[in-house]
This record gives structure tokens, C-alpha cells and sequence, in this order.
């Protein structure tokens, strides 16, 4: 008879329970929406009951009834889930039910049969409670538990959910989630099933991904991770290496366990997971134990042992037997509010400040310590410190000019810049007041392709681009004409990271220019391949080589062309000089008129005169007789090319002794300052070269043959692997020798 009025009484007051619901919906502690109505007051995931009392009174979905229920509920124990319903989503539309007492669950049951919060308008469905972590409904000044408000994950183009989750065998590239069999940009080759690089790469137990900046650091699949070069699962089982988070606007990334019932043991690199929950192991995410083991200084204490420990970090709280017993899964001594800390734990929806556990999580209090994963603020409301470790202050967020929720979530309108836009007005940030777009069905119309290219922080791409197929490319002289484009193909622009993914092409710049652009490369009158994409030649067509004036593959080897391969040159008369073939050999009356020496210091007549040391040392030129030797010397009595002194030519004067020479001394220039000072040749097939004298012992310079076969190099190579043409007559070729340190023409 009691129930039957009762019923009646809860259908008469219904109406008045949602007009207080509506008018309380911002105010109330517990903002998280309400689930609907019916079901028990807490999650049995991990034992324990949400409460024996009446938690609802329908049998539709999870929640609370219209009215708070008989009482609060019992004393039974909320598990470490204690969630109010166990379907989260869409919110209740009147207040939810009492969540039961929890014991340090996530749900703070309520106390008294006060309906609990309503649904929030300010957040999304299954809204936060304070240091929740599941859904559901709140009794009064509890929280309802929290469904982390977060962006979409795992589908393709959302980033990648934790451990490089994406939906059906989907590959994570670079914090994007690439569907099976698509392209795998910036890295090399398609996804499948889960590996990239046709699956040479990414999966588990594979290789991991190669990077244009990184060789060896990238996982593609499903519960892996980087580890020494292999991709190594991760996350699902304890003594596993913890997985990543994908890092978004405003957040870090973060390493976390997949599977039940662990924990990792850091935040950062390199943590491991670990069995939770139970006496002697830590505690799981938000402070929450087993059955009814306590939470002490994030270890779990058995029922009945003394809540004893000592602090680490953090503000200290109790140590030694300060902490009282652990009873129904709560410490007698310390966590509630007004308590002492736990060390440094205190119950849900409290943190830990000079040693004391107080309010937490609401609007304009302190943000929650955020414990293992645990929300730092109830729904409707975010941290202003990115930090799980620094101390901030609960902020609403979610509605047009307040910060974005945790996520990038608002209630209406589009989250921009950290900021939520209203639907219809202009995306702008900065002093001048950019502008990136219309907030438009919950988005600002930039980062798509034809679209203004949002801020570079708006994309895990970092490009200002949704997805890593699009690049911003400018149309004109200002960037804020830059727009997001199809990226990688032939003529279009390049990839993040400079990619390609057109057969044959390139990212290459445009004349000069500094605009890079895919390109296909290494054909004939195409542009040269560069080696910093390939090791490959610059051209691949035989016969051509790169014109390093035009950057165009051209046919090699003739006067005007390029250089072929080893510097050779094949045109009749032809030497190579920085990197084009050249007439040689002919002899001219001064350096304008003479050509250069041939391969192996020859001419057709004449000397070839070589400079060496100083830093007038050149390429050699032939000169003819009678002309003067040193063409860098305004004189009328220096040194000419003589043809008949010595057989093969030297220098000589009147009143003067010859020089430069075969096996004579060199000649030496006395015209300039002795920094400058440099010895030369004349004899062709000659170099000046130091030795030391057999008679006098001293430092002498002789000019010696070169440039046949097991000779010194008529010019040195300065490439250690590459033998040059340069240096040597024909067919011999100019190698470094390591014993020696010098170079010397080989061949057969």
C-alpha cells in the first residue's frame, strides 16, 4: 500500500521534478546527462552491487527513476566501474535516480531520496561525474561516473583510438586511421590488415615503418608499439610494454593498458602493465579497487588491514596507522572529505591538497588529481591545466565562447582554435582576425579538400589538412589564400613529409622557384631524380645525365652536355668542368683565348700549364708557344712556353734558368704575396709534386709524369669512392688509394 502511494505521489510530482531539473542543470554538481530510466544502480563489472536499494523503479534502459528512488540504497558496494546505468549514451530527460553508496567506486551515492543530477545541456550523452569513469545516472552532490568526452576514433580518417586501434583491420599511420587497402601516406605503400608497405612494415612482430625523417619508428596495426626497431604487441596482457594515445589538439600522448583489469605503471615511455585491483597490486583507473579492498597511496589495501603506507610525492597525507582500517572499501582515517590523505589518494570527486582531501572537479574548483585516467572535472566542465600533475581550475566549457571540452567537444557550434564557435559565425584566430572558414554542422569549413587550410594544430596531420592525401598549397602571394589540395600526384603538389605517390615521381622545386611540386624524374628531357628520395641515378635513361644548369636529364658526353658517368666525356676534343663537357686541348695566346688541357694534362700543342698550391691554384690550360707560362702574371720578361729547350716542353727566359719541365723543377710565381705564392708546370702529362732531395735532404717540387696508368692523378679525386676520368688519359680511371692517401690511375 505504502509503494502504491508512493507511485502515485512520484506520477503527481513528476511534472515539478523536471521543472527543477531544468532549472538546476547547470548548477548541479553532478553534471553528467542521466541515463534513461529503470535499471540498478551500479555496474557489477568488477564485483559489487551499485546499491540494494531502488535505484529506479521502470524496466526500460539503465538509469534512474523520475524520482530519486526509496532511499539512497544500501551500503552495498559500487564496484570500481559503479556505474548508474549500464548503458551509456543518450541522457535522461528528468533527474536520475540515486546511484546507491558507493564505497570509493566512482559513483557517490546519494544519501537521502533528493533526486540526483539531471541531464546535462552542456556536454554530450553519458556526461562526466566527478572523477568518474563509466556512465550513468547521479544521486545528490554524487557523480554519475564519466564517459571520457573525446573525438571519434578508429573509423577511417578519425585518429587512431589508444594502440593504434582502427576499426576493421585498418592501419594507424601517423595518428590517422587508414582504411584496408588504402593508402598508407606519408609512409610507403597500402594498408592490409593492419600492416603498411603491401605488409612489410607496421605489424606485429614486423619491422617497423620507415619515416622521410625516421628509419625505423613507426607501428601501423592494432596493440603495438616501436620497440627496438620491431613492432611488439602491446597493452592486453600484464608484463607488456603499455601502448600510446593518440595525441590531439590541446593533449599528449599518453601510455595506457588495453585490457581489463591493469594499469600501466608511467604515464610515459617506456611503462609496463600490471595486474590492478587486487590487495598488493596497485589500484585501477580512478583509485578503484576490487571487492572491498581500500585505495591506499594508489595500492590496494584488504578489507580489514590497516590503511597504512607512506606518501610518495604528491602532498604527502597519513603514513603509519593514520589512515585507520580499510572497512567496506574505504579507509576509516582518511580519503573522505575533510580527512587526511591517503597518501596521496582520496575518495572520488576529492583531491588531495595540503594534506587534506577536499571538493574537486566542479565548476571554479580545483581540477581532479585525474588519477590513472580518470576524469579531472565533471561533464560540462574542463581542466585549464593540460597537466595531470599541476594543479588547475575546473572551467565550464562546451557552449559559443567558452573552452572547448576534453575531446574538442562543444555542445552546439564547432570547437576551433581550443574555443567554442556558434553555428554560422566565422572560424578566426589571431590579432588580425583570420579567417578559416563558417562554423557549419559542427565543423569550421577549412582543412578539406578545396577548403582554406585550418591551423596547422587543428590535424594530427600538422599541415592545416584533414588527411595526409591533401596538402596546403598556395594560390597567390598570401597564405591566406593557401587551400587544402589532392597532394602527391604527377604535377600536383607534395605530401606531408615531401611524398609522391604517383610511379616515377619526385618532390622537386620548381626552377629556382622554392614551390615543390611531384614530378615524374629520370627520363630523357625530365626533370633529374634527386638522391636525398633515392638512391637510384639522377637519370635512368642511358646515355643521359643530369644538366646540373637546367636540372634536365639530357643526352651526355658531347661538347655542351653533360658530364656522363665518372666525369667522362666522350665527344671528340672534350674534357669535363663542373660538370659539362668542354673543348680541350687547342692552345690559346692568354687565358681568354686558351682551352683547357685535356685528360691527363695533354694538348693538341703547346704547354699545359698547371698551377698547384696557393689559392690561385686552377684547371690547367694549354698555351701556346711563345706565350707567356704564368697567364695570371702582367709581364713582358716572364717565362714563355718553350718547345725547343726541352723536348715536351718547358718555361723559359733569357738570363734565366728553364723550369717546369719533365723531372725539372717547378716553376714558381714571385708576382704575388707569399699566401698566394704557387708553383707551376709546363710539360704536358705533368704535375708539380713534393719530394724530399736524396743529395740535400730537403723539400724539393719536381714536375713528374702523371696520368698514365699506375701514376699519380694529374688531378686529384676528391671523391674517397667514385673513380673519376678526370686526371687520367683514356681508358684509365682516377681511384683513391686509402694506404697512400693519394690518387692514382687504374684500368686495364
Amino acid at each position: 500500500m505504502k509503494r502504491n502511494m508512493r507511485s502515485r505521489l512520484g506520477l503527481l510530482l513528476a511534472p515539478v521534478g523536471l521543472m527543477v531539473a531544468f532549472l538546476l542543470v547547470q548548477g548541479c554538481k553532478g553534471t553528467g546527462n542521466a541515463p534513461p530510466t529503470g535499471g540498478t544502480g551500479g555496474d557489477t563489472s568488477l564485483t559489487g552491487t551499485g546499491g540494494n536499494s531502488n535505484g529506479g523503479s521502470s524496466d526500460s534502459a539503465s538509469g534512474g527513476s523520475t524520482m530519486g528512488g526509496d532511499t539512497a540504497g544500501g551500503a552495498g558496494s559500487g564496484g570500481v566501474s559503479a556505474a548508474g546505468g549500464t548503458t551509456p549514451g543518450a541522457g535522461g530527460t528528468v533527474s536520475g535516480g540515486a546511484g546507491g553508496a558507493a564505497k570509493s567506486g566512482t559513483v557517490a551515492g546519494g544519501t537521502t531520496a533528493t533526486a540526483g543530477a539531471g541531464g546535462s545541456t552542456t556536454a554530450p550523452a553519458g556526461g562526466s561525474g566527478k572523477g568518474g569513469s563509466a556512465s550513468g545516472g547521479a544521486g545528490k552532490d554524487g557523480s554519475g561516473g564519466s564517459t571520457v568526452v573525446g573525438t571519434t576514433c578508429g573509423a577511417p580518417g578519425q585518429i587512431c583510438c589508444a594502440g593504434n586501434t582502427c576499426q576493421n583491420s585498418g592501419c594507424c599511420v601517423s595518428g590517422l586511421c587508414v582504411a584496408d587497402g588504402g593508402s598508407c601516406l606519408p609512409l610507403a605503400g597500402t594498408c592490409t590488415a593492419g600492416s603498411c608497405n603491401a605488409g612489410a612494415c607496421g605489424g606485429p612482430g614486423k619491422p617497423c615503418c620507415t619515416t622521410s625523417t625516421s628509419t625505423g619508428t613507426v607501428c601501423t596495426a592494432a596493440g603495438t608499439k616501436c620497440v627496438s626497431g620491431v613492432c611488439a604487441l602491446c597493452g592486453n596482457n600484464p608484463g607488456d610494454t603499455c601502448c600510446n594515445t593518440t595525441s590531439v589538439s590541446g593533449t599528449t600522448s599518453t601510455s595506457v593498458c588495453l585490457g581489463s583489469g591493469m594499469i600501466c605503471s608511467s604515464t610515459y615511455s617506456g611503462g609496463i602493465c600490471a595486474t590492478c585491483g587486487n590487495p598488493g597490486s596497485p589500484c585501477c583507473a580512478g583509485s578503484q579497487c576490487n571487492g572491498n579492498a581500500c585505495c591506499y597511496n594508489e595500492q590496494c589495501v584488504a578489507e580489514a588491514a590497516a590503511c597504512t603506507g607512506t606518501g610518495t610525492g604528491g602532498s604527502g597525507g597519513t603514513s603509519g596507522t593514520g589512515g585507520g582500517v580499510c572497512t567496506a572499501g574505504k579507509c576509516s582515517g582518511c580519503g573522505a572529505s575533510g580527512q587526511p590523505c591517503c597518501g596521496t589518494t582520496c575518495g572520488a570527486g576529492l583531491s588531495c591538497r595540503n594534506n587534506t582531501c577536499s571538493s574537486c572537479g566542479s565548476a571554479g574548483e580545483a581540477c581532479c588529481p585525474g588519477t590513472n585516467g580518470a576524469s579531472r572535472c565533471v561533464a560540462g566542465t574542463v581542466c585549464n591545466s593540460t597537466s595531470s600533475t599541476t594543479t588547475g581550475l575546473c572551467a565550464l566549457c562546451g557552449s559559443p565562447g567558452a573552452p572547448c571540452c576534453d575531446g574538442n567537444i562543444c555542445s552546439s557550434g564547432c570547437c576551433f582554435n581550443g574555443s567554442c564557435m556558434a553555428e554560422g559565425t566565422t572560424c578566426t584566430s589571431g590579432s588580425y582576425g583570420y579567417s578559416y572558414g563558417q562554423c557549419k554542422s559542427g565543423r569550421c569549413t577549412c582543412g578539406n579538400s578545396g577548403e582554406p587550410c585550418c591551423l596547422t594544430s587543428s590535424f594530427p596531420t600538422s599541415t592545416g589538412c584533414a588527411t595526409y592525401d591533401l596538402a596546403c598549397t598556395s594560390s597567390g602571394t598570401s597564405s591566406l589564400t593557401s587551400t587544402c589540395q589532392p597532394c602527391g600526384k604527377n604535377g600536383g603538389p607534395c605530401c606531408a613529409n615531401d611524398t609522391c605517390t604517383d610511379a616515377g615521381t619526385q618532390c622537386l622545386s620548381d626552377d629556382y622557384s622554392y614551390n615543390y611540386t611531384c614530378k615524374v624524374c629520370g627520363g630523357t628531357g625530365q626533370a633529374c631524380c634527386s638522391s636525398f628520395y633515392s638512391t637510384g641515378p639522377a637519370c635512368k635513361d642511358p646515355g643521359t645525365a643530369c644538366d646540373s644548369s637546367t636540372g634536365v636529364c639530357k643526352a651526355c658526353g658531347a661538347a655542351g652536355g653533360p658530364c656522363c658517368a665518372n666525369s667522362t666525356c666522350t665527344g671528340p676534343g672534350t674534357t669535363c668542368k663542373n660538370s659539362l663537357c668542354v673543348v680541350c686541348g687547342t692552345p690559346g695566346t692568354t687565358s681568354a683565348t686558351a682551352t683547357p688541357c685535356c685528360d691527363g694534362n695533354t694538348c693538341t700543342s703547346g704547354c699545359c700549364i698547371t698551377r698547384y698550391g696557393g689559392s690561385y691554384a686552377g684547371a690547367a690550360l694549354c698555351i701556346a708557344a711563345g706565350a707567356a707560362c704564368d697567364t695570371l702574371v702582367s709581364s713582358t720578361t716572364g717565362p714563355v712556353c718553350d718547345l725547343t729547350t726541352v723536348a715536351g716542353g718547358t718555361c723559359s727566359s733569357t738570363g734565366t734558368t728553364a723550369c717546369g719541365g719533365l723531372n725539372q723543377a717547378c716553376c714558381v710565381s714571385s708576382s704575388y704575396y707569399s699566401s698566394s705564392t704557387y708553383d707551376y708546370c709546363a710539360a704536358p702529362g705533368s704535375r708539380c709534386l713534393s719530394s724530399t732531395s736524396a743529395t740535400t735532404g730537403l723539400t724539393q717540387y719536381l714536375c713528374n709524369a702523371c696520368g698514365s696508368k699506375d701514376q699519380r692523378c694529374c688531378i686529384d679525386n676528391t671523391s674517397y669512392s667514385t673513380p673519376t676520368s678526370l686526371g687520367c688519359k683514356s681508358p684509365y680511371l682516377c681511384t683513391y688509394d686509402l694506404a697512400t692517401g693519394n690518387s692514382f690511375c687504374k684500368g686495364t
